[in-house]
């Protein structure tokens, strides 16, 4: 089992904006050690991860999934220029941030599957963006991020409109929406399920768009932009991309809220509709 010690460490660190000096102190270790740990070149024991997680209130999954599913009160709203903690973000980025790292994550993993660690890395680096903040999976960032990657795969073949399951291949659904999901009162109706989860996407994921539950065969789920978007000028194919992932994720959502219903799209002005098939 892969240990994620060093990346949920600096990830924390920098989130807080807390030197290594400092940071050690409050992990109870020596600096050299911290630089260590950091590195991946040492491992916290069981007992210095109980207190880490227990002193910032992280999910005890984390050193396992490699990602820190919430941390501190962050609302989702449309942040401009506040850029958090040490983290070094291009400020292309931060902007009208309607979006959370939660809905950034999958495209990182489908990155690096396709082009490999070493290549990815390089990506963020030519596009200033520290890596470690997509750890934190409810911090803010705009949408321009996940267009970036769409963009850079589409070039190289990896990745379009033709082949957005293939996303949810590398990264599914059971991992993609699990955290909500856990903290979804479930019912035994798949209906009320997925009307709220939709509910749920403003306050775990973006707010670049609007979702509203109709429950109506012809217009489930309406999505619409909301105006922000508007001057990011996305264009017809990622935004085209944008509505067939989004299907994607709900027909995949659908069994897993106890659902067997199947999705159609359409699009329209503004947006698009869920249908029922």
């Amino acid at each position: 089992m892969k240990d994620y010690t060093a990346r949920i460490l600096r990830a924390i660190r920098k989130y807080y904006g807390t030197t290594q000096i400092d940071f050690s102190s409050l992990l109870g270790v020596r600096q050299g050690t911290l630089s260590k740990l950091e590195a991946g070149k040492l491992e916290l024991s069981a007992i210095q991860w109980i207190e880490l997680s227990s002193k910032y209130l992280l999910d005890p999954t984390a050193l396992i999934t490699g990602r820190i599913e919430a941390i501190g009160p962050l609302e989702i709203r449309l942040h401009n220029g506040s850029k958090i903690g040490n983290f070094k973000i291009h400020k292309r980025y931060l902007t009208a941030m309607g979006s959370t790292v939660r809905t950034v994550y999958p495209f990182i993993q489908f990155l690096v599957a396709k082009v490999g660690q070493e290549k990815a890395a390089e990506f963020f680096k030519s596009k200033k963006v520290d890596p470690d903040y997509f750890i934190i999976q409810n911090l803010p960032i705009n949408i321009l991020i996940i267009k970036d990657i769409f963009d850079y795969l589409n070039q190289q073949g990896h990745l379009s409109k033709n082949n957005v399951g293939e996303i949810l291949k590398v990264s599914p659904v059971s991992e993609i929406h699990g955290y909500v999901v856990s903290n979804l009162k479930e019912s035994q109706s798949a209906e009320i399920n997925l009307r709220r989860f939709t509910k749920l996407v403003q306050e775990y994921y973006e707010i670049n768009s609007h979702y509203h539950f109709e429950g109506d065969a012809n217009s489930f789920i309406q999505v619409r932009d909301n105006y922000h978007l508007k001057d990011f000028k996305l264009g017809d194919e990622f935004n085209m991309f944008r509505m067939l992932y989004n299907l994607e994720n709900y027909n995949q959502l659908a069994p897993v809220l106890s659902g067997d219903q199947e999705f159609t799209v359409e699009a329209v002005a503004g947006g698009w509709d869920l249908k029922l098939k």
